[in-house]
């Protein structure tokens, strides 16, 4: 749960005319483009070969857990991390985490590919 001051944190970004513009067209571009596509399959044949890292809050209630089980087979190397008492906004609910996890990550990677 966000307090007082946090969601006027949140929301004072987007206050900035650049920054809600930005914001309204990244949803408007998934909700017009992306969304039914990925729905009808689009990527269902496309595999991810990059070592990735995804931090998803266990509390999501736009994107619930169970709808991102079988990623497995459509990635190389991936591991999905589910954050108790975060929502939709991970980085912004759980920054430090965030940072701590990446760091973990890109080190790994580095160290692999090292070998």
């Amino acid at each position: 749960m966000w307090t007082e001051r946090e969601l006027d944190v949140f929301a004072n970004s987007l206050r900035e005319p650049q920054r809600a513009r930005a914001s309204a067209l990244y949803y408007r571009t998934f909700l017009l483009r992306e969304l039914f596509q990925t729905l009808a399959g689009r990527y269902r044949r496309d595999r991810l070969h990059t070592p990735t890292l995804l931090l998803f809050g266990a509390d999501d209630g736009v994107i619930r857990p169970h709808q991102l089980r079988g990623y497995e087979r459509h990635a190389d190397d991936m591991r999905l991390e589910l954050i108790p008492g975060v929502g939709h906004f991970t980085p912004e609910e759980a920054p430090q985490l965030v940072t701590e996890r990446a760091i973990e990550h890109f080190e790994a990677v580095a160290t692999a590919a090292q070998r």
